[in-house]
């Protein structure tokens, strides 16, 4: 079965993407404390913008171009907002406070509200493979983060 699985030039970048969010979240704690999050999270922007503009300039020479409207206008400030400035504050914030290994579970959750709005947006049915990654996800987290004393 495991031989039948195919990679796509994507699953290289994934893993890539993964590789250097652990690296992120691991050194958020060395960052100067006297340090503004905003002057912080300003320096990640530029940094994401300075790699990202290539391959925007990349699909503008291959003709693909985006459509403009009030859905396109909705969806940039919605990506701005919530999915990149809020959420890379409370995330640096989290891992601030108490730590990469503690925060680390809960990024997990973002498949059960990604798989959670597409019930309420896009009118989709949750199927039993959802239910059980969600009490995979809930079970993960509850046994990395609970304490358990041990007798000796």
């Amino acid at each position: 079965m495991l031989r039948a699985v195919s990679f796509n030039p994507g699953d290289l970048l994934v893993l890539v993407a993964a590789l250097l969010w652990a690296l992120y979240s691991t050194n958020l704690k060395r960052y100067p404390r006297e340090m503004h999050p905003f002057a912080y999270q300003t320096g990640i922007v530029i940094s994401g913008l300075a790699v990202l503009l290539p391959c925007y300039l990349y699909e503008l020479s291959l003709g693909k171009t985006m459509e403009f409207g009030l859905p396109t206008l909705l969806t940039i400030i919605y990506v701005a907002l919530f999915a990149s400035i809020l959420a890379f504050i409370f995330w640096n914030r989290a891992v601030r406070t108490v730590g990469p290994n503690k925060a680390g579970p809960f990024i997990h959750l973002m498949p059960v509200f990604s798989t959670l709005l597409a019930v309420v947006f896009l009118d989709e049915t949750i199927e039993p493979f959802h239910l059980a990654g969600i009490a995979l996800i809930f079970t993960g987290i509850a046994m990395t983060t609970m304490y358990v004393q041990t007798r000796r």
